[in-house]
């Protein structure tokens, strides 16, 4: 089972808290959160967790978008996270660091001069509009693009062979009348 991080991010639901006492004594902070995931993970009604410091709270349903939590850091599973609306989104570390750099690695764009989220949108944006225009001109054959030099350089092939298809007719009649 895979989660995603959202940090500094909480949901408001039905959360179950595991104590510290519940994990008992000599466990490290990784321990306890792992312990928390593998919990989360055999409950089938369980949607992700939230893990502060020696507390995790098992999340039973996540229905509004995650709001802003100073040093809370929320775990989804990320089945969950793909049957949500888009505006559960808007503005989230998933968002901004996950589809954003998803894109930019798949399509070549430089998001290292960028260093708020705003930037990397609208640099996505600006080439995803590039993309969209580039595409637009070539099926509408706009001079200077791929297809129309395509189409041009058929249509002077396709008049080459008849023009030599008509000059070889030509010298053939002459030859052949002649002789």
């Amino acid at each position: 089972m895979s989660y995603t991080l959202f940090k500094n991010k909480d949901s408001v639901g039905k959360d179950i808290p595991l104590d510290s006492d519940y994990w008992g004594p000599y466990r490290s902070r990784k321990q306890i959160q792992s312990m928390c995931q593998n919990l989360c993970s055999a409950r089938g009604n369980c949607g992700g967790y939230s893990y502060v410091q020696d507390r995790c709270y098992l999340k039973q349903n996540i229905p509004n978008p995650l709001s802003p939590a100073d040093g809370i850091n929320t775990y989804i599973k990320d089945s969950i996270i793909q049957n949500f609306p888009s505006y559960f989104y808007t503005n989230s570390d998933y968002n901004s660091n996950t589809q954003l750099k998803a894109y930019a690695s798949a399509n070549n764009v430089d998001l290292t001069k960028c260093t708020t989220d705003e930037c990397k949108i609208q640099t996505v944006q600006k080439h995803m509009r590039e993309n969209i225009d580039r595409k637009v001109a070539e099926i509408y054959q706009a001079p200077g693009t791929a297809t129309r030099a395509f189409d041009e350089n058929y249509q002077i092939t396709m008049l080459t062979g008849v023009v030599w298809a008509l000059l070889g007719t030509t010298v053939l009649y002459y030859t052949f009348k002649n002789i």
